[in-house]
């Protein structure tokens, strides 16, 4: 298998989404690349490429979140309840990753991406999404509603109200 076999299967395995770093990994050309852009391919987000037109679907947009967070991050917070199936009461509109302390912090669109010193043994993946732990994600949910309400009972009471 080539290099653009390799990279042809990488796209198909992540649903029509790659990243410029994984194509840089598989030395794919930068005139290819520009070609592609020009025509039928576009930018998802920063360093992340769509291989079709049209809208992101629900789950794309979270694989294209995770292809721009990087690698070694981990979703968090009340986008992973939600992938658990798991109910929150705190409905953040922002996709929050957690990123091991030396990766850099940053931000797009809804996507969100903090560093952390405490590691999730129990992350798990789903193509190139890595989700917290429940636990990791419950924990993280509490914390920023925390931050946005100024207290937990707030939050808590809000909760209850809307069940």
């Amino acid at each position: 298998m080539g290099a653009a076999d390799d990279i042809n299967a990488l796209i198909d395995e992540q649903l029509g989404l790659v990243s410029l770093a994984q194509l840089r990994t598989h030395q794919a050309s930068e005139s290819a690349l520009r070609w592609r852009l020009g025509r039928s391919w576009r930018m998802a987000m920063p360093g992340v490429l769509q291989t079709f037109t049209g809208p992101l679907d629900e789950r794309r947009q979270l694989l294209a979140a995770a292809l721009y967070a990087g690698p070694e991050a981990a979703l968090t917070g009340s986008g992973a309840l939600t992938w658990y199936g798991l109910p929150s009461c705190a409905r953040d509109p922002r996709l929050w990753f957690v990123t091991p302390r030396r990766c850099g912090e940053r931000s797009f669109g809804r996507v969100a991406v903090r560093r952390s010193v405490l590691v999730d043994p129990q992350v798990r993946s789903d193509l190139c999404l890595r989700i917290s732990s429940p636990a990791r994600a419950a924990i993280d949910t509490a914390r920023r509603s925390r931050h946005r309400t100024g207290s937990m009972r707030s939050s808590s009471t809000r909760c209850s109200a809307g069940s």
